[in-house]
C-alpha cells in the first residue's frame, strides 16, 4: 500500500539542469461555447465542445496537448490548445481552449478510432498525445497474449501453477486448476542458484547456456521472462542471463526490471505478464506513434502519471489500467476544486464501471487483480465491475434476471442503437424515460421501438411487465456497483456520510443518486464533460519517474537512520538528471515482524510511530511488535508547475453554451440543459442533458451548478 506522494523535496540535493522548464501564464478571463461539428462520418457519432481557458505556458512555442481514452464502446478525445490569434482579445496572447469529441471504438484496431477522431477535430501539428488504453488489459482478460518462455531456477518451474493458498471461493467443493500465463512445456529450469546470504553454489556455464538457447529456439516464443529466486537482492544474476539470451533477438523481461520484491510468486507472475504483452502492445503503440508523428506520445500509468512511449514498449504491464487511472486523477481534482478532500470516483461507461478512492488517505495499492491473475503492480485503488450501459440483460440457469458481465460493446451495441436485438441496461433506461430520444447533442437518435421489443421478449420469459423488468434491471445493477463503493468506504474505515461521490462516464450520471443513497453518501458531484473525464484526467497527470530497491532493516536502534539514508540516496539518484523544478519524495515499506501486511510510509523521521498510527487507522488495532523495512520507492514529478497550471485550465473553463439536446415535445419528464442550471438548488426529479452524458436527479435530491461548471447534487437533509 503506497500513499499518494506529496511531491516535496525532503533533502537538499544537487541537480544538473538539462533543460529549462516550460513556464506558465496567469489565468485570464474565460469564455465558452458549445458547437456541433459540421458533419459526421457514417457509423461514427461525434460531438465537439469548445471551452476557452487560460494559457498553459510562457514558452514562445505553445502546442496542443491531446488526451485519448480508448474504451470498449467509445473512444474519448480531449484537446487542450491555444485559441487562434484571430479569436483572441486584441493586444493579448491567445488563451487556451478545450475541445472534446466521442467516436465509436474500433476494437479490431484501436488506432483507427483515434485517427478518425483526430481528423474530425482537425488536431494536426506538433505537441503531445497522452493515451490511456485497454489493449493490454483486454489481452490479459481474453488470453490473447504472446507466447512466452519462462526461464527460472531448476525445481521452481511450477511456482506459477502452485501460487498462493488464497482462492476466490474458499469453501467451494470443486476447485478447478489455476489459470497460468505459461504452460508447463515453456517453463524452463536452469542450473542457477543464489542463496539469501549471497552465496552462489550453482552458476550456469557455457554448455548450460548453449543448451538453453537451443531449447528456446525450438519453442519459437515471442518473448522471454527471466525470473530467479532472491534476484530482488541480487539483480545482476538476471541481467547476466538476459545478456546470454540476447543473440535470440527476442524481447526479454527480467523480473527486477519491474520491481524488487521478495515474494517470488507475485514477482514471477508480473514479469511473465509483462513479457506476454510486449508482442501485443508493441506493434500497436509503434504504429500509433508513427501515424501521429511529429507528436510525442505519452502513456498514462496505472498509479497516475505519464511516461514516454519508450517505457511502455518495454514495461507495458505498468499501463494496463491507464484509462481508469485518468478518471481517478480527474475525480480527485474536481473534488478538491469543490472543497472536498476525500471522494469516491464512479466511472460508468458502456462496458464496465470503475470505482476508485480519491484523495484523503488514498494509497497506491501494491497488488492488482486482473481477471484470474494477481499482479504486483503499483496502482490507484480501483475496482472494476462488469456492469455498464451496454451490459446485456439475461436470465441465468436458475431463472433469475442478471445484468452483465457480457456487454454489447460498440457493435452491435444496445438494441436502441439500431444494430442489435439484445436487451441492455441502456435500453431499460430509455424505456423508463431516463434518457432523451437522442444522445450526443442530438446526433445519435435512439430507437425506442427496437429497445421495447428486445425488453418485451425478456419480460415475457420472466413473467413480469415491461416496466417491472426495466426497474428490476436497474436495481440489480445498482446492487452490483454498490459493493465496491462500500468496500472503499466502510471497508477502509471511512464514514460514507463524510464522503462525496464523483460520478462520470457516459452512464455515471444515470446511477449516481441511486448509488449514493444505497451507500449513504449525501453529496454527488458530476463534472462538466463527465462523459470524457477519464481522457480529461490525463491532461492533469504529471510526467513522473519512479525507482524502487530492496531493503532488510529493523527500525530499532540505528535502523531508522539507515533506512532514511537509503531512501535519500534513491531519491537523489532520480533527481540528478531531472529538470531543475522537479520535485519528489521517497517512501518505505514497513511491516510488523512475522506479519505479511506491508504499509508504505513517507520517508521522514518518526517512521515507527507513523506506521503504528496508519496500521491502527486501517485495521482498527495495533501491536507491540518490532517493525522492519523491506523496500524503498522514490517518485519524482518532472514539471509540477506545468501540471498545476493544466489543472487550473481544465477545471476553470467557462461552460456556457446552447442546449446539448433537443428537448422532447410533450414529454412528462422535466429536462434541463446545463445553461439552465444556476447556483440555486432545483428539486428533482428531472434530467440534465449534458453534451456527453445524461444526469438523473432523483426525487428527494436537488441540483445546482458551481461557477466552474460542476453539478452538485444533494439529498434532503444534507
Amino acid at each position: 500500500m503506497f500513499p499518494e506522494p506529496t511531491f516535496r523535496r525532503s533533502w537538499p540535493v544537487r541537480i544538473r539542469t538539462r533543460r529549462s522548464p516550460k513556464g506558465m501564464e496567469p489565468r485570464r478571463k474565460a469564455r465558452g461555447r458549445a458547437t456541433p461539428r459540421g458533419r459526421a462520418m457514417p457509423g461514427i457519432v461525434i460531438w465537439e465542445k469548445v471551452h476557452e481557458s487560460t494559457a498553459m505556458g510562457k514558452t514562445p512555442k505553445r502546442r496542443k496537448t491531446i488526451a485519448v481514452d480508448t474504451g470498449g464502446t467509445f473512444t474519448d478525445i480531449v484537446v487542450l490548445e491555444p485559441l487562434p490569434h484571430s479569436e483572441a482579445p486584441k493586444g493579448d496572447r491567445p488563451p487556451w481552449r478545450i475541445r472534446s469529441i466521442k467516436v465509436l471504438s474500433t476494437p479490431e484496431d484501436p488506432s483507427k478510432a483515434i485517427l478518425e477522431g483526430l481528423r474530425l477535430l482537425d488536431a494536426q501539428g506538433e505537441g503531445a498525445l497522452l493515451h490511456g488504453s485497454t489493449v493490454g488489459l483486454n489481452a490479459l482478460l481474453t488470453g490473447n497474449q504472446g507466447r512466452v518462455v519462462l526461464v527460472t531456477n531448476e525445481g521452481f518451474e511450477d511456482i506459477l501453477e502452485i501460487g498462493r493458498q488464497t482462492r476466490p471461493h474458499l469453501y467451494a467443493l470443486h476447485v478447478g486448476p489455476r489459470q497460468v500465463l505459461v504452460p508447463r512445456d515453456r517453463r524452463l529450469g536452469i542450473p542457477e542458484r543464489r542463496l539469501p546470504d549471497g552465496r552462489h553454489p550453482k552458476k550456469m556455464d557455457r554448455r548450460d547456456t548453449h543448451s538453453l538457447l537451443t531449447r528456446i529456439r525450438e519453442l519459437r516464443p515471442d518473448a522471454i521472462a527471466v525470473c530467479l529466486l532472491h534476484s530482488y537482492a541480487f539483480p545482476q544474476d538476471e541481467k547476466r542471463i538476459a545478456k546470454a539470451l540476447a543473440p535470440l533477438g527476442l524481447p526479454i523481461t527480467c523480473s527486477t526490471d519491474l520491481l524488487h520484491r521478495h515474494r517470488e510468486f507475485e514477482r514471477f507472475q508480473t514479469a511473465v505478464a509483462n513479457a506476454s504483452l510486449i508482442p501485443v502492445m508493441g506493434p500497436y503503440l509503434q504504429s500509433l506513434s508513427t501515424q501521429v508523428q511529429p507528436r510525442e506520445v505519452f502513456l498514462a500509468r496505472n498509479e497516475g502519471g505519464l511516461s514516454p512511449i519508450a517505457e511502455a514498449l518495454q514495461r507495458p504491464i505498468h499501463f494496463v489500467l491507464s484509462g481508469p487511472a485518468g478518471g481517478a486523477t480527474a475525480a480527485r481534482a474536481w473534488a478538491e476544486a469543490c472543497g472536498y478532500q476525500t471522494a469516491l470516483g464512479f466511472d460508468m461507461g458502456g462496458t464496465s464501471a470503475d470505482v476508485a478512492l480519491c484523495g484523503g488517505p488514498t494509497e497506491i495499492e501494491d497488488e492488482t487483480q486482473i481477471g484470474p491473475f494477481r499482479l504486483a503492480l503499483p496502482s490507484t485503488p480501483i475496482t472494476t465491475v462488469g456492469c455498464g450501459g451496454g451490459s446485456i440483460l439475461h436470465i441465468d440457469e436458475g431463472g433469475a434476471l442478471r445484468v452483465g458481465p457480457e456487454s454489447a460493446g460498440a457493435s452491435p451495441g444496445p438494441a436502441c442503437y439500431g444494430k442489435g436485438d439484445l436487451p441492455t441496461l441502456t435500453d431499460a433506461h430509455l424505456i423508463l424515460g431516463r434518457l432523451p430520444p437522442s444522445l450526443l447533442g442530438g446526433r445519435f437518435p435512439l430507437d425506442r421501438e427496437r429497445a421495447e421489443k428486445a425488453l418485451q421478449n425478456l419480460a415475457r420469459r420472466l413473467g413480469t411487465s415491461l416496466q417491472g423488468t426495466c426497474e428490476a434491471a436497474l436495481e440489480i445493477a445498482d446492487l452490483q456497483m454498490a459493493r465496491p463503493l462500500r468496500r472503499f468506504s466502510v471497508g477502509r474505515g471511512l464514514d460514507p456520510a463524510k464522503l462525496v461521490l464523483v460520478a462520470f462516464g457516459g452512464a455515471g450520471g444515470l446511477h449516481a443518486c441511486r448509488l449514493a443513497r444505497l451507500v449513504g453518501i449525501p453529496t454527488v458531484l458530476v463534472p462538466d464533460r463527465a462523459g470524457v473525464l477519464s481522457a480529461e484526467g490525463m491532461l492533469m497527470m504529471p510526467e513522473i519517474r519512479e525507482r524502487d530497491a530492496a531493503l532488510s532493516l529493523l527500525l530499532e536502534g540505528e535502523g531508522e537512520a539507515r533506512a532514511l539514508a537509503k531512501a535519500r540516496a534513491l531519491l537523489e539518484t532520480l533527481l540528478e538528471n531531472a529538470p531543475k523544478e522537479a520535485r519528489g519524495e521517497a517512501f518505505l515499506s514497513l511491516r510488523y515482524l512475522g506479519s505479511d501486511t506491508e504499509l508504505w510510509i513517507a520517508a521522514r523521521p518518526g517512521l515507527e510511530k507513523r506506521f503504528q498510527q496508519r496500521f491502527q487507522s486501517r485495521f482498527g488495532f495495533s501491536q507491540n511488535l518490532g517493525v522492519e523495512c523491506l523496500r524503498v520507492r522514490a517518485r519524482i514529478e518532472l514539471f509540477p508547475s506545468q501540471r498545476e497550471e493544466r489543472w487550473k485550465n481544465v477545471l476553470n473553463g467557462d461552460c456556457s453554451g446552447p442546449p446539448s439536446h433537443a428537448i422532447p415535445p410533450g414529454s412528462d419528464t422535466r429536462y434541463y440543459h446545463p445553461g439552465e442550471i444556476g447556483d440555486q438548488p432545483i428539486p428533482g426529479p428531472f434530467l440534465i442533458l449534458s453534451a456527453h452524458s445524461t444526469i438523473v436527479v432523483e426525487e428527494g435530491w436537488s441540483a445546482h451548478r458551481r461557477p466552474n461548471g460542476c453539478f452538485v447534487l444533494h439529498t434532503k437533509g444534507a
